[in-house]
């Protein structure tokens, strides 16, 4: 609480008063509210890793992941994380605010073991290898005379 100022009027002999000057100021205004922070992210699965595109809006919050298989990362923005089993995920993303409270926000994540291709043949045109040369072409596959 501020000491009150008082202010002493005096009456002039003829009449008038005597008023000091006095200068008014405004309290200084409160800062602008500071914006609540938005979580937001995108996620695609490639084999067992998964590429995360951070889409929030911090408003001067921190961020903190979890991938849903027991590890976590502070790291701020995109995040790319590699999962050591198939299965279904939950991802989740809270940022704490500048001015206190949290904003959380989870997705789910499929992940699947990569596709391997399956060997190449074994280099015998007749069960199905590429053919680089004519030769080879004409040799299983010959022309009607």
């Amino acid at each position: 609480m501020s000491n009150p100022t008082v202010i002493v009027i005096n009456q002039n002999a003829d009449g008038s008063y005597d008023i000091p000057a006095i200068t008014l100021r405004p309290a200084a205004a409160a800062p602008p509210a500071q914006p609540d922070p938005v979580p937001a992210f995108s996620m695609t699965a490639d084999g067992l890793t998964v590429n995360i595109t951070d889409q929030s809006v911090l408003n001067g919050g921190q961020e903190s992941w979890d991938f849903g298989d027991g590890t976590a990362s502070v790291v701020q923005g995109d995040q790319a994380h590699s999962y050591a089993q198939a299965g279904t995920y939950t991802v989740g993303l809270t940022i704490a605010g500048a001015t206190g409270g949290t904003w959380p926000l989870s997705q789910t994540v499929t992940v699947a073991d990569p596709v391997v291709p399956p060997p190449p043949p074994s280099g015998d045109p007749a069960i199905g290898a590429p053919v680089s040369t004519q030769a080879e072409w004409d040799a299983i596959n010959p022309k009607d005379a």
